[in-house]
């Protein structure tokens, strides 16, 4: 209806953190053969299926604002990491491995926001939600549990039916 909606998707994702730089690695006698500083950044790449409702708090001609809250159950491809080795005369080393072990086949995400859509058409429109997202079962079943969570800025074209 014109206050309501449901939408709902099927999404490639890359879900990340990056550590911090650690330096001073070989404090007790320096060899340049060893690296100086390392950190790694941290890839989870999912398939999600997102469900959300939009309550639209505003309608105006072409242009309405809603509040939005949903659920996305998320499916496991892989985890990838890169780490980044530093050396003392500048030289950077990257390098990547793989994993899908120890890791839930299925994450669980509450979604929540604001937004701003604008109607381009009757069937048509443009989208603007800034959105928090966060993972409601951990990701990992090792001894250390991780939740991912995000900030950030969505938009979208999209297609009523």
């Amino acid at each position: 209806n014109k206050r309501i909606s449901l939408e709902t998707g099927l999404l490639y994702s890359n879900k990340g953190e990056k550590t911090k730089r650690l330096s001073n690695l070989h404090a007790i006698e320096p060899d340049s053969t060893l690296p100086i500083a390392i950190s790694f950044i941290y890839g989870y790449i999912y398939i999600d299926i997102p469900i959300k409702f939009n309550y639209y708090v505003l309608v105006h001609k072409k242009a309405k604002l809603f509040v939005m809250a949903g659920i996305s159950p998320n499916i496991f491809l892989t985890q990838k990491t890169t780490s980044i080795l530093e050396y003392k005369d500048g030289q950077k080393n990257t390098s990547n491995s793989w994993n899908q072990q120890d890791y839930a086949i299925i994450d669980l995400t509450i979604i929540a926001g604001l937004g701003f859509s604008y109607d381009l058409t009757n069937k048509i429109y443009f989208s603007l939600e800034p959105t928090y997202r966060r993972s409601i079962i951990p990701i990992n079943d090792g001894g250390i549990i991780s939740y991912l969570y995000s900030i950030g800025l969505t938009t979208g074209l999209f297609y009523k039916l």
